[in-house]
């Protein structure tokens, strides 16, 4: 079999297969624009050497078991267009070197452990339209520069730390579809603009509720999910964050029982399970992806 570098090469994808190891330092030499190893298990730290695919506009290296911190090599690939990082072990800070990628239009770094606020350089990718960075490891607050990435469509930025925030400035953005900016410590009114965005969809800006013991018995399937962590909200109290079912179940098509208890008044009882952030949802094909729960039943007790 011919190695890769007896033919001329403008892309590599290896999505969704079952690769293990490192990526070889070797194909760094290849003068590709597309290069994607999303849905594997590839691990280590991401090759400094990627930082040589200098005509790169499509890099995707999400949802693998890439560890350490991002090299800021990667900041060379000035035609950089899309960006994934997401559902990694990623940590530290994202390089400044990133400040010079002004031609990126899709950035997502969800579900990884970085440090540090959420840089303020991100005021040079004024050609984005899709940033997302739920559940990144990232504090606040969300910069004020933030203002001025007018070609927005969807802006995802969930569970950062630090103290109260405003909403941030958003007014220029017409045409914003998805805005979800949930459990920032937003504080203060909406403004009044938002509600004149005639292309919105959807605004959410759930807060972080109070842990308390809950009521309900709720039953698992213990399916394989591929890490999806979902919190668990009755009556407006939190009852469990980051629940992962591949991680609790006791095996395969194996019930695994919750039961939470609490007090029910006016007769209403209130669940809700929603994705906390954590997880992929690239698997089996990307989509919103809701909890596995095959039966939920309540039991009176004694009064």
């Amino acid at each position: 079999m011919s190695s890769l570098h007896d033919r001329t090469w403008s892309s590599l994808d290896f999505a969704f297969n079952y690769l293990t190891g490192s990526i070889p330092v070797e194909w760094a030499s290849l003068q590709l624009k597309f290069f994607s190893v999303v849905g594997n298990r590839l691990s280590g730290e991401i090759p400094k050497e990627l930082g040589n695919f200098t005509s790169l506009t499509y890099l995707d290296l999400e949802a693998n078991q890439f560890s350490g911190e991002v090299p800021l090599e990667l900041g060379k690939l000035v035609n950089l267009e899309t960006l994934f990082l997401s559902s990694n072990r990623l940590n530290r800070y994202l390089p400044a070197e990133f400040a010079g990628l002004r031609n990126l239009t899709d950035f997502r770094i969800n579900d990884n452990n970085f440090s540090g606020e959420i840089p303020d350089f991100i005021r040079n990718w004024k050609q984005l339209t899709r940033l997302e960075m739920l559940a990144s490891g990232l504090k606040g607050p969300i910069p004020s520069s933030i203002s001025v990435l007018e070609k927005l469509t969807q802006l995802k930025i969930t569970d950062v730390n630090g103290g109260p925030q405003n909403f941030p400035v958003l007014r220029n953005m017409t045409g914003l579809k998805l805005i979800v900016l949930r459990n920032c410590n937003i504080s203060g009114e909406i403004p009044a603009y938002i509600w004149g965005m005639k292309s919105l969809q959807l605004l959410e800006l759930r807060q972080k509720m109070d842990t308390v013991i809950l009521n309900a018995k709720t039953h698992m399937e213990g399916e394989f999910v591929r890490a999806i962590k979902m919190s668990n909200v009755l009556d407006d109290k939190l009852v469990q964050k980051d629940f992962n079912i591949a991680e609790e179940a006791p095996g395969f098509v194996k019930p695994l029982v919750k039961q939470f208890n609490a007090t029910v008044t006016n007769n209403i009882l209130e669940i809700r399970f929603y994705w906390a952030g954590k997880g992929t949802t690239r698997f089996p094909v990307r989509g919103v992806y809701g909890p596995l729960i095959s039966a939920i039943s309540v039991d009176p007790g004694q009064f």
